[in-house]
C-alpha cells in the first residue's frame, strides 16, 4: 500500500472542502440568499448542470451529507440542465434574492435504467435581503471604498 505523502508546508492547516447541499431525502430543504449561478459540463459521473450558490439562511434535512451545512455558510447546489421547469421558474431571480428549494416527492422513471426524477418545489421571497452585502460576500470583511475627489486632473 502507497504511504500518503504529507505537505510541511500546510502544517497545521486543514483541506479545504468544497459544501454542495445535496436532496438525499423528501423533505431535504434549503433557504438562503441567491450569489450567484455557473454552468458545469457533464462529467463521466453527472450530467450539465447549473450551479447555484447561496449563503444559508436554513437548512432541513437528516441526511449525513449536509449535516455539516449550517446558516452563514456558503453552499452549492446544483440543478440538472434538463430540469427545465425548476430552472424556467428561476429565471428571473436577482442576486441578493432569498430563494429556497424543498425536495417534494420522486417520480419513477419511465426509461428503464434511467434514474428517477426528484420534484424539486422552489420559492423566494420578493426584494433584496437586507442581509445582502455585495461587497462582503465578494471580499469578507471589505469595507466600503469612500469617493473623493481630492485628485485633480490637469
Amino acid at each position: 500500500m502507497a504511504e500518503e505523502k504529507k505537505d510541511e508546508f500546510f502544517d497545521g492547516m486543514d483541506q479545504t472542502q468544497a459544501p454542495w447541499f445535496k436532496f438525499v431525502e423528501i423533505g431535504d430543504a434549503i433557504k438562503g440568499i441567491y450569489l450567484s449561478k455557473r454552468y458545469a459540463p457533464p462529467t463521466k459521473d453527472f450530467g450539465g448542470q447549473w450551479v447555484y450558490e447561496l449563503k444559508v439562511k436554513a437548512t432541513r434535512s437528516k441526511a449525513e451529507e449536509n449535516a455539516g451545512v449550517k446558516e452563514g455558510d456558503i453552499v452549492s447546489l446544483g440543478i440538472g440542465e434538463k430540469k427545465t421547469g425548476t430552472l424556467a421558474r428561476l429565471k428571473n431571480v436577482q442576486v441578493g434574492q432569498v430563494i429556497g428549494f424543498n425536495f417534494e416527492s420522486i417520480t419513477p422513471s419511465v426509461t428503464k435504467g434511467f434514474h428517477d426524477t426528484h420534484n424539486i418545489a422552489t420559492f423566494v421571497i420578493d426584494g433584496i435581503d437586507p442581509d445582502y452585502d455585495p461587497v462582503g460576500q465578494e471580499f469578507p470583511g471589505a469595507e466600503p471604498v469612500e469617493e473623493k475627489d481630492d485628485v485633480p486632473f490637469k
